[in-house]
């Protein structure tokens, strides 16, 4: 059986952190390949700073040019909206029966999972987090849920985007040129 990490995100706009978190999750050796699953919009989140999802889908690509065990998944694009996660994975789940899949989510999100659709029913896959900054509430103890990156990454792109409304440079945080 084939393992897969999935990295579910919005990727407004994708940024090194993603990537070291996406190379980390490689390097553990666990995996295939990481699917970055890019979704139109988070239930959880406003939709006012969204990029339209064909910009956050070309600097996806753009940036992925040098990981080739890093891909991009569009599969919500297709599904009903707004994009859940649990429906996600039962869609990815039938169209690949031989896929171990595993969830890869930040700390801030794995502690906020009791109020995701149908949390319960995630919980029959592998959820692997990684530790975020500022975030110090008790994760869920769960058999399948585990911390796969004790790394820190302090770069969101909330930050990028206040920067760019700034008329700021972001060269430093994103591997592809984003305009502001």
């Amino acid at each position: 059986m084939t393992h897969i990490a999935l990295y579910f995100g919005s990727f407004n706009p994708i940024h090194f952190g993603h990537l070291i978190i996406a190379q980390d999750v490689i390097n553990t050796g666990k995996f295939a390949e990481l699917w970055l699953v890019i979704s139109p919009h988070n239930p959880l989140k406003s939709e006012a700073d969204l990029a339209p999802i064909e910009k956050r889908l070309a600097m996806c690509e753009a940036a992925l040019i040098h990981f080739p065990q890093i891909k991009l998944c569009d599969i919500e694009l297709h599904l009903p909206t707004p994009s859940y996660t649990i429906q996600t994975m039962e869609a990815l789940t039938a169209r690949h029966p031989d896929v171990q899949f595993t969830i890869i989510m930040g700390r801030d999100s794995v502690v906020q999972l009791h109020q995701w659709k149908r949390y319960e029913e995630l919980l029959q896959y592998p959820i692997a987090y990684f530790e975020r900054s500022g975030v110090d509430q008790a994760v869920p103890s769960h058999p399948n849920i585990y911390c796969i990156s004790k790394r820190i990454i302090d770069i969101s792109s909330t930050e990028i985007r206040a920067l760019l409304k700034a008329g700021k440079s972001v060269q430093h945080l994103t591997p592809v040129a984003i305009e502001g």
